[in-house]
């Protein structure tokens, strides 16, 4: 499977094409086992491992990045337990499961555990745009740090400077309608007044 050597130059633009990739392994996984093919799932497994530690040799630029990286190991380290299981390779399946079990563990635990900031929740502190990463960041990490209020002012500085703009927007076009019906009006009367008024 020599198309994982693509992986070298992988950019933003192929994490799409990884998860089905990862969609890929996991069909050819469970049709090996069905095959009975005990040597070709081990030379799958290899490129999947190969695959997964040229993956993970360089950090995502991106919190989507980060998200496929780990459903990649995820669906690959399942598809490969349960292939193995079915072809008797114990110490193959025992290996992939510890790996799957490690990525469904923290985000079991993560789940459970409340987003605090300053004895408040998340979203009686945070603004718009870290009300909806942050929770998406911190449910990724068994041990993710404390946020602070601090943390999040900038985003609320923000939220502040774009509601102005908005509302500065929307000034300037009820502005502009009234100009536009007081312009309009004056047509509403005969010439002859409009005349009279003019003098």
């Amino acid at each position: 499977m020599g198309g994982y050597a693509y992986l070298a130059g992988m950019t933003s633009n192929d994490l799409i094409s990884l998860r089905k990739m990862a969609e890929a392994i996991a069909a050819k996984a469970a049709l090996l086992a069905s095959e009975g093919d005990a040597e070709g799932l081990r030379e799958l497994a290899a490129d999947t491992d190969s695959m997964i530690l040229k993956m993970l040799d360089g950090e995502p630029c991106t919190l989507v990045g980060a998200l496929v990286y780990k459903i990649t190991v995820s669906m690959t380290s399942q598809a490969l337990a349960n292939a193995a299981d079915k072809l008797g390779m114990e110490k193959e399946a025992a290996r992939y499961r510890q790996i799957h079990a490690g990525s469904e563990r923290i985000r079991d635990t993560s789940k459970r555990k409340p987003l605090v900031v300053d004895g408040l929740e998340l979203k009686m502190k945070a603004s718009l745009t870290p009300g909806l990463t942050i929770p998406a960041v911190y449910r990724q990490v068994e041990h993710p740090p404390e946020v602070s209020d601090k943390d999040l002012e900038p985003g609320r500085m923000m939220d502040h400077e774009l509601l102005s703009i908005i509302c500065a927007i929307a000034a300037f076009f009820l502005l502009g309608t009234f100009l536009a019906a007081v312009w309009a009006y004056r047509f509403r009367l005969g010439k002859p007044v409009r005349l009279l008024a003019a003098r």
